[in-house]
């Protein structure tokens, strides 16, 4: 499992914050990132990134079939969470062309988006010039899964 926080981060403030008078609400939830990759260039151990997918990708279960609605990208992690369970298998696939992740994908993180973090105006404004972010771009060379084409039959990629 890919974790969005470093090891210590694990709770123990809630119990705390609690014992001080604090108020928590929502115990029984989790936040859950079922768009989540691996990071090829971790900060911490099991370091994962959440994809911020626009609404072009298609989204497919480990075997070929694509999830039914609401399961669509960034909608409802729960249910998506559930679906993905329901499945058998512990992963799934993002499906969608070069142009749409030009123009559609993002990365959760803020070392993902130092433009924004670091407030400069002029690289928050590169992100409109063609091609993908940096971020983006660095993972699809470094990270993850890209192929020019799929076998559908066996969900090889080639």
């Amino acid at each position: 499992m890919l974790s969005g926080v470093p090891a210590h981060v694990d709770g123990r403030m809630l119990a705390i914050t609690e014992k001080a008078g604090g108020r928590l609400v929502n115990r029984d939830r989790m936040w859950h990132y079922t768009e989540g990759i691996k990071n090829w260039n971790p900060v911490w151990h099991k370091h994962g990134i959440r994809i911020l997918p626009g609404p072009s990708s298609m989204w497919f279960d480990a075997t070929g079939n694509r999830f039914p609605a609401p399961n669509f990208p960034g909608f409802d992690t729960l249910g998506t969470l559930e679906t993905i369970q329901k499945s058998g298998f512990d992963y799934s696939w993002f499906i969608l062309t070069q142009a749409m992740i030009e123009k559609e994908f993002a990365l959760s993180g803020s070392e993902q988006n130092l433009d924004l973090t670091g407030k400069s105006i002029p690289q928050v404004l590169s992100r409109v010039r063609k091609g993908a972010t940096a971020p983006v771009q660095a993972f699809m060379d470094k990270g993850k899964i890209l192929s020019s084409r799929i076998h559908y039959k066996s969900w090889s990629l080639a």
